[in-house]
């Protein structure tokens, strides 16, 4: 962990961690009182309003011609010579109506449905996951500071975060298979 966290801070340009043997970590964070437990890393990073940070990015897309629709579904792609895109079929929800629009670059964000829309044209294919996340009342687990640790059982990483009035814990991926 200290070493990605040190490779992090090098792509960052600034330092943003640092180790705390057991006792200085309980000072921090009381409730830590695991068996084993030898210490930890504080780590400072950006929070993001995630909704603001959407609306900034269509804003943002909008006056540089891009184009942002609301209800619409991806209904196909089309690809010229190479694999080159070319247009996508975007089709209304409410209407049923199809436009086709033109466009060099098309932003896949359906997580693992990716494919279901467009297969990459170089043929190396998604590992679908699926995330899920337990939240929880900040009352119930009252963390002073968000935390990330490996699982004991299995080495997948876990981490706990306080935002707002609640805890987000996870990370549960799992390979999603579609019914």
């Amino acid at each position: 962990m200290g070493f990605a966290l040190a490779l992090y801070d090098g792509m960052a340009g600034r330092r943003g961690h640092r180790y705390y043997p057991r006792q200085a970590l309980l000072a921090l964070e009381p409730r830590l009182g695991a068996p084993g437990l030898r210490g930890g890393y504080r780590f400072r990073d950006a929070q993001t309003d995630d909704a603001r940070l959407v609306l900034r990015l269509i804003f943002e897309a909008q006056a540089a011609g891009g184009c942002a629709l609301n209800y619409t579904r991806m209904a196909g792609v089309e690809r010229g010579p190479g694999g080159r895109l070319r247009a996508v079929a975007a089709q209304d929800e409410e209407s049923g109506q199809t436009r086709i629009l033109q466009t060099r670059v098309l932003v896949n964000a359906t997580g693992a449905w990716a494919e279901d829309l467009d297969r990459c044209p170089d043929g190396r294919r998604l590992r679908p996951l699926r995330g899920s996340h337990l939240i929880l009342p900040r009352r119930r687990l009252p963390l002073r500071f968000g935390m990330s640790f490996f699982h004991p059982e299995d080495g997948r990483a876990v981490f706990l975060l306080p935002w707002e009035e609640t805890v987000l814990v996870g990370t549960t991926d799992l390979d999603h298979r579609p019914a």
